[in-house]
């Protein structure tokens, strides 16, 4: 009986050293995850989500992502202070439904090549830009995240959809 006890005792033991240790697993893993989050897209730096594009990696993300939505901003701009906090919900949003669009910012004042490369008349400026293709296109959605999503998905998706229904028809349209 009390080799029984004493047997017990070491399962319990294990059983809860087990437990610890894979809760530990858990925690390492998240913190992983969350450093790779940080450091986002193919080791470019990222803010709120957004990658920050500079002279030095703006043609290597062009090349890499297979679909890119910048904003070329300056942070004294009124507006694209008030664009900032819909672009980064955006770019989250898109980081875990659709990983392959990537939102980017250019700070233009400092990026003056890049800026002049791009031949900037305002801010913020956003271009979508495809790879394969040789010119951007302007966007041309609202100021929220969800236009922003809906406006990338739209022109990330496929060139045309079958249409099987009149609401599958007006879920289009929207």
């Amino acid at each position: 009986q009390e080799l029984n006890k004493k047997i017990q005792k070491i399962h319990v033991q294990t059983k809860r050293r087990r437990e610890i240790f894979l809760s530990m697993t858990k925690s390492l893993s998240s913190f992983i995850l969350l450093s790779l989050l940080a450091f986002t897209a193919f080791g470019f730096e990222s803010e709120d989500g957004v990658i920050i594009l500079t002279t030095a990696n703006f043609d290597q993300a062009l090349a890499e992502f297979d679909f890119a939505l910048v904003e070329f901003y300056a942070p004294w701009c009124g507006h694209c202070q008030a664009l900032a906090p819909e672009y980064s919900a955006a770019a989250q949003q898109l980081a875990t439904s659709n990983p392959e669009i990537k939102l980017c910012k250019v700070d233009a004042t400092v990026e003056t090549d890049i800026a002049d490369r791009i031949q900037l008349e305002g801010y913020p400026t956003l271009l979508f830009f495809t790879k394969g293709q040789e010119e951007p296109l302007e966007y041309a959605g609202g100021r929220t995240s969800d236009d922003i999503v809906r406006w990338v998905k739209k022109k990330s998706g496929p060139t045309s959809v079958e249409v099987s229904s009149p609401e599958k028809f007006s879920e289009i349209l929207e």
